[in-house]
């Protein structure tokens, strides 16, 4: 009895969840392209914990600048940088997926980056103004051309590219390669999108200072101007969606982080001004998903049978209990 009691017992223990490992991003946490006088990819919790997770400056390569990010089924970011698409796992090691200068074509700057559902990169490439396919085995192939000073790039639930120009506006790109321009916003400064749960795209505007949503028919709605907050000019870069629906945003000149719900309500996450590092300005943002839970960098499934945990753990106790008054009864015989 005392066997069946301690076996029960310890099978309840390792039935339990295993906790996350605090090296490892949890789901909601934000991953941050900081960029200028810094070159650092950091994680940024929603409670305005900073971690740094590639120092380029430290790590390498020399005057490389990354650019954007995104993160892959495996919990890898795959960022762009100068010539360069490159894959950091969470554990801060980096390989070069794809490079420009090598591979070609010359004088291309990768940009904005998504990834589909196949797993494969979505990339933005200014210089030759086309939008590409690269494969996590490095395969590079054209989707379709783009408008000129192309930046930022989403997916819809069509499989479409929604695809944002600085200077030209907002356009649809099919899988095919087929363009339609959705919006046409030469003044705002298009540059950071996403797609929200409705299918409307959320869009940072640097030159109106503005955070919008454009549906796919192009009727365009103001969801925060930053002119009213404090600086008044932010430049919002870089624009995630969380799980509850809020927009996290890359604030450029105002050296933040920010939640702005679908209401319009700002908070600061992060203030790079008040908590360093000096100089550091937030360009890209992507947001972990939920996820299995990773152990010492390796990703496992939930143990179902962990539901059972607590029940083994109770069986085995009353077994401890019974067994230690049965003993007492045994000696007192």
């Amino acid at each position: 009895m005392l066997l069946v009691a301690t076996i029960l017992f310890l099978t309840a223990i390792l039935l339990q969840p295993i906790a996350y490992v605090d090296a490892q991003p949890n789901p909601g946490d934000y991953i941050v392209v900081e960029s200028v006088s810094v070159r650092i990819l950091s994680r940024i919790t929603p409670t305005g914990t900073r971690t740094v997770i590639y120092d380029y400056s430290v790590s390498g390569p020399p005057g490389v600048f990354p650019d954007a990010v995104a993160i892959d089924s495996a919990g890898n970011y795959i960022v762009t940088e100068t010539n360069v698409v490159s894959k950091i796992t969470p554990g801060g090691i980096r390989t070069v997926i794809y490079d420009y200068s090598v591979s070609g074509p010359p004088g291309t700057n990768p940009n904005g980056i998504a990834i589909d559902s196949a797993g494969n990169y979505i990339v933005v490439e200014e210089g030759p103004d086309v939008l590409s396919k690269i494969t996590p085995s490095g395969t590079r192939t054209v989707i379709g051309a783009t408008d000129p000073n192309p930046d930022g790039v989403a997916i819809d639930s069509a499989g479409n590219y929604i695809v944002t120009d600085t200077f030209a506006g907002i356009s649809k790109i099919t899988p095919s390669g087929a363009k339609t321009l959705i919006i046409n916003t030469p003044l705002a400064g298009p540059r950071g999108v996403a797609v929200d749960s409705s299918g409307n795209y959320i869009v940072t505007e640097v030159g109106l200072n503005k955070l919008t949503g454009i549906t796919p028919g192009g009727a365009r709605t103001v969801i925060y101007d930053f002119t009213l907050s404090p600086p008044p000019n932010h430049q919002p870069f870089g624009v995630a969606i969380d799980h509850l629906g809020n927009y996290i945003v890359a604030e450029f000149v105002a050296q933040a982080i920010s939640k702005i719900t679908p209401g319009g309500t700002r908070t600061v996450i992060y203030d790079y001004a008040a908590s360093g590092p000096s100089g550091a300005q937030p360009i890209s943002i992507a947001i972990v998903p939920a996820q299995p839970r990773p152990v010492g960098g390796v990703v496992v499934s939930v143990n179902k049978l962990e539901v059972l945990a607590p029940y083994l753990a109770l069986a085995g106790l009353i077994a401890l209990v019974s067994t230690i008054v049965l003993a007492k009864k045994s000696r007192r015989a």
